[in-house]
């Protein structure tokens, strides 16, 4: 069977500010409905890359540079010998905390990849000003039930492009033997070749995309493996909710109803057994979700982090909140908003 292992990337600065603007509100720091803008606000201070989306891994107490490092050390000699063997086949998401995470073990294993836009994150990217519009000028809209001016706006926008070009991509990392994207369609993707485009279009990509460009991943998944001899592995470095969604897609289950919570550089292996090596139905076998053996102590403070370990309070101080019901509708109406758009 063809394996197939998700690797999502290393803690970012995103997921950094987005953990600390968690804790400020269970503490009553923030108020729920005023944690986006204050966060969107934090990202923009930062620059154009985080700003965009396009975060880079964060070196705070390690971060995940560290953890980009512990996995080349500890899955490095794992898959040595694959890669000798040249069974292994390596494809990347075209942004930058993808590429920052898969850097050391792809120097390790002297490997190349190719990056592939289908495992992107979800919904893209997305420029500052762009953001500053949708937030203060089409969210109005929306919440108001006025959704013929909205699409008015939406029309007469010009969305910034977003991202690296792909000559950035391939001067910061030597290993980049290929860039697929096709998926966008020809045209982009002869732009995007001619090396000085950024690579995303613009604005954040709606839900009904995503559906597609998901449905559309499994089936080149898929059709890989049908391809390749039976003892090859695909390689992913990708992100926590495109996993997500992607494995769940290809075990069966409805990844719209079930959550998950993805440790950064955790990895995921799914085998599949081709239709071409059998006269069966194709198999899948879920090996295993979210292991993350390389990270050591930094496990604990994802446990603890996610609730399962408890938290000591100190004398005086008040004790934090559990945010999932209040996390949940929001997210629940960013997706309605993005839907109508």
């Amino acid at each position: 069977m063809v394996r197939i292992l998700f690797i999502r990337h290393g803690m970012t600065v995103g997921n950094l500010l987005s953990a600390k603007m968690a804790i400020r509100v269970a503490k009553g720091e923030v108020l729920v409905q005023d944690s986006h803008r204050l966060g969107r606000d934090e990202q923009l201070a930062l620059g154009l890359s985080e700003g965009e989306g396009d975060t880079h891994l964060s070196d705070y107490k390690g971060g995940g540079v560290l953890e980009a490092q512990m996995f080349a050390d500890y899955w490095g000699p794992i898959l040595q010998s694959k890669e000798d063997a040249h069974e292994i086949h390596w494809y990347v998401s075209p942004m930058e905390r993808c590429q920052q995470t898969a850097d050391p073990i792809m120097q390790r294993l002297q490997a190349k990849a190719t990056i592939q836009p289908l495992i992107m994150e979800m919904p893209g990217l997305c420029a500052p000003t762009d953001r500053v519009f949708l937030d203060e000028q089409v969210r109005p809209l929306f919440d108001s039930g006025n959704g013929a001016q909205m699409v008015e706006k939406m029309q007469q926008r010009t969305w910034t492009r977003c991202g690296s070009t792909a000559d950035e991509m391939k001067e910061k990392y030597k290993w980049i033997k290929d860039l697929d994207f096709s998926s966008l369609g020809a045209l982009e993707a002869h732009r995007i070749n001619q090396g000085v485009t950024p690579w995303w279009k613009g604005m954040w990509e709606r839900p009904r995309e995503t559906n597609a460009r998901i449905e559309k991943a499994k089936e080149w998944l898929l059709g890989l493996a049908d391809t390749l001899p039976k003892d090859d592995v695909i390689v992913l470095f990708s992100h926590g909710n495109t996993i997500w969604r992607l494995l769940s897609s290809i075990v069966g289950i409805d990844g719209d109803r079930v959550e998950h919570s993805t440790a950064n550089t955790s990895v995921s292996s799914v085998r599949v057994n081709p239709v071409s090596h059998s006269s069966h139905p194709r198999g899948v076998q879920l090996d295993f979700y979210n292991r993350t053996p390389h990270l050591n102590e930094r496990n604990i403070a994802f446990y603890k982090f996610n609730g399962l370990l408890k938290r000591k309070v100190k004398s005086g101080k008040q004790k934090l909140v559990d945010l999932s019901d209040g996390m949940r509708a929001d997210r629940i109406n960013a997706k309605a908003f993005m839907s109508s758009l």
